[in-house]
């Protein structure tokens, strides 16, 4: 069985401010590289994202590091693309295994508990792995402002061991995007499941999950990155940044051709007004 090396505290480290410079950035890059270096070698949990993005590429850096994406009926297929290019282009050993959530009926009957199922699923997965290959850590990608929400997968990550250096270090998702800068990391829009585009309570099945990809799929290939789209059984509601708000307000023809084909029992299509997580 998998054991954990110890390593990381449970709550976040004083982290020195970015904003004091480039120099100041190197520094904590190398003190967060050093500490993964004592683990000898790391699995990291990786997403395609931005911060699992940073994350990987400071462990490469500094120690022997596999780069684990796990791929189930949910995930976006943009991400997956990304996460390949990224590992091609430095170099770093990459592995894709494929697992089945919708098998998992706790999952199915998505209530706010649904991530924590999921991310049960893609541990055992990582503690497997991270046996195999001879890995003392698992680490992912959580930052220090994820823990200002409600996310039953900290729970799961708390329970089966996994480290989470960028909190640990209280690196925030705006470090996040300076530490990006320096490292050369190209910067991606908020990425999650399509599962979290599906109202609590609607069950989650292949069809859904195939409507909401289509219809997300159409609108970013009219109006990029990045595009939201929800599905609330009565309505379907659509979130973008500044640019796609702005632009699917003027076409808003547009934006209910595609939803109403999409989703036909919907009576109402709605924009919201609020810019996606700040962007």
């Amino acid at each position: 069985m998998w054991i954990p090396r110890p390593g990381f505290k449970s709550r976040p480290r004083p982290f020195i401010p970015l904003q004091e410079g480039d120099y100041v950035i190197e520094k904590n890059i190398k003190e967060l590289g050093q500490r993964l270096k004592n683990f000898n070698k790391v699995l990291v949990l990786y997403s395609g994202g931005v911060d699992s993005g940073v994350l990987l590429k400071i462990a490469n850096d500094f120690t022997n590091t596999i780069a684990l994406t796990v791929v189930h009926e949910a995930t976006v297929d943009s991400s997956i693309r990304r996460a390949k290019h990224f590992c091609s282009v430095h170099g770093i050993k990459h592995l894709i295994v494929n697992i089945s959530v919708l098998k998992n009926p706790y999952f199915v009957r998505n209530d706010k508990m649904r991530c924590y199922y999921c991310k049960k699923a893609v541990h055992r997965i990582a503690k497997q792995t991270a046996q195999k290959f001879g890995c003392n850590a698992i680490v992912d990608g959580v930052v220090a402002d994820d823990f200002a929400d409600d996310r039953p997968g900290l729970t799961a990550a708390r329970e089966d061991g996994i480290l989470h250096p960028l909190y640990e270090y209280g690196i925030t998702k705006r470090d996040v995007y300076m530490i990006a800068e320096q490292l050369g990391v190209t910067p991606t829009p908020p990425q999650s499941c399509y599962a979290t585009r599906i109202a609590y309570g609607i069950e989650i099945n292949s069809a859904i999950l195939s409507r909401v990809r289509s219809a997300e799929e159409k609108m970013i290939e009219e109006f990029g990155e990045p595009i939201r789209v929800r599905y609330f059984g009565e309505y379907v509601m659509v979130e973008g940044g500044k640019k796609q708000i702005e632009g699917m307000r003027k076409n808003e023809n547009i934006v209910r051709e595609i939803l109403d084909y999409t989703f036909p029992e919907c009576s109402r299509v709605i924009i919201n007004p609020v810019p996606y997580k700040g962007w």
